[in-house]
């Protein structure tokens, strides 16, 4: 289940519907003398920001003390949320095939497994997670454009294994609710991935 990992990679928090999961980019938008809109896109800058409430998954501290002691300078991992998906894919190892370049939209993939379109990927190589747009035999098209080089044999993590590296939105208020003594709740919270 996509959520909040801890250090040693324990999920200590499941992300809870609705969750959102935007996609931002530079874009300046203006209108000029004869009201025409004009819409520019600077550069190739990109990174996902993701909304949601949590349910702390461990019975203890774990939860209330990751979101107090980290800040909006921290990284830490999640768990990707991926799209609904009527089937179950295998969740076998994929790994390039040939070096791809940084700012090439596809790479070439190799082994037993195979992403799908529509969900998020990572290559071990860095942190950034991409998105699936299409496929055609072994070529992969992603988005955004890959930030660095991926060397031929890197690991892609898919599906249920992809993680994102984040830190809290600095507009993310620090603390907790308890009700009726028990249940606790950090209302809803924003993060921003780490690039």
């Amino acid at each position: 289940m996509p959520g909040i990992l801890n250090s040693g990679g324990v999920e200590i928090a499941r992300f809870v519907a609705p969750t959102t999961v935007k996609s931002v980019r530079p874009v300046y938008v203006g209108e000029t003398l004869n009201l025409r809109t004009k819409v520019s896109l600077q550069g190739n800058a990109q990174r996902w920001e993701i909304t949601s409430k949590l349910e702390p998954l461990v019975g203890d501290a774990s939860l209330m003390l990751h979101t107090i002691a980290f800040d909006s300078f921290d990284v830490f991992a999640i768990k990707m949320p991926q799209m609904y998906r009527r089937t179950a894919i295998a969740q076998a190892a994929i790994l390039t095939s040939g070096t791809t370049f940084g700012g090439s939209a596809a790479f070439t993939q190799t082994g037993a497994g195979s992403a799908a379109v529509g969900e998020f990927i990572r290559f071990s190589n860095h942190n950034k997670v991409y998105m699936v747009t299409s496929i055609s035999g072994s070529v992969v098209s992603i988005f955004p454009s890959l930030l660095v080089t991926v060397p031929s044999g890197t690991v892609v993590e898919t599906g249920n294994n992809t993680r994102g590296f984040f830190r809290y939105s600095k507009e993310t208020i620090k603390g907790m609710t308890w009700t009726d003594g028990i249940l606790m709740d950090v209302g809803e919270i924003t993060l921003v991935e780490a690039l």
